[in-house]
């Protein structure tokens, strides 16, 4: 597999992942090719979500990764490699760091969000022709508004600022390495390392599942990247997306 460090850099865009698909259009990208930008005026999140970012303090950037090796009911496993890269920047900078997974695509620390991702994939006939990996990773940024009442920067926890094009570089040697892992065949390896950083796995939390409050403990992610929870009175349940919303504990 031929990884490129082939890094485009933007001083300002509307969105990372947006310029990457602008791009594929009008022509190819080296596999592992990255767009970042300093600036993002119009950052996007999961569904309708926005990732609100202040101008040069934090990383906002999308990675170009060519999966024909994996079939599309694998695609999840994208989702993991790319999480598992983000927690094993983090824990590089100081392994006192424990960050935890999301499902499906936020990374926490210290119980609040310190990542989001956003992962698109092109489908083509029995396999994945391209994958547009955006991230978003607080770094620098000390204070933040009400639109995102749960973030937190490696700032404000550490208390060190951080070159932002270093940490780019980390992490993309991370997810080159991860990303090989699953090419080579091992993504029950990737899911055992995926599950053993999961936020709120074994521990019962509030959920509202297919429209019903309930108290309820995540077991797992099913065959297709779903949320594999069991009810406090032993009801079993495998959730996409828009079946399942955690509550905070001050809403429990």
């Amino acid at each position: 597999m031929t990884f490129r460090r082939n890094f485009i850099f933007l001083e300002k865009v509307n969105s990372t992942n947006l310029h990457t698909e602008s791009l594929l259009l009008s022509g190819s990208l080296p596999e592992g090719s990255v767009i970042y930008a300093n600036e993002q005026t119009f950052g996007v999140g999961l569904g309708t979500n926005k990732w609100f970012s202040e101008p040069g303090k934090n990383i906002t950037a999308t990675v170009v990764l060519y999966p024909d090796f994996l079939p599309p009911e694998e695609q999840f496993s994208l989702t993991m490699a790319v999480s598992l890269s983000v927690c094993l920047l983090v824990e590089s900078l100081d392994m006192s760091l424990k960050p935890e997974i999301k499902w499906p695509n936020d990374i926490y620390l210290n119980g609040r969000k310190l990542a989001g991702m956003l992962i698109k994939n092109s489908i083509s006939a029995n396999s994945i022709s391209h994958t547009i990996a955006g991230v978003g990773i607080n770094v620098n940024q000390k204070v933040f508004g009400l639109e995102a009442p749960l973030a937190i920067s490696l700032a404000q926890i550490t208390g060190y600022e951080y070159d932002i094009p270093d940490l780019l570089t980390k992490w993309h040697v991370f997810l080159g390495k991860v990303y090989l892992d699953l090419k080579n065949g091992n993504s029950g390896d990737i899911y055992e390392a995926y599950m053993d950083k999961f936020y709120l796995k074994g521990k019962a939390a509030g959920f509202v599942i297919n429209g019903e409050k309930m108290i309820a403990t995540i077991t797992g992610i099913g065959d297709y990247g779903q949320l594999k929870l069991i009810s406090a009175d032993g009801r079993e349940f495998t959730c996409g997306l828009k079946e399942v919303e955690f509550i905070p504990d001050s809403q429990i």
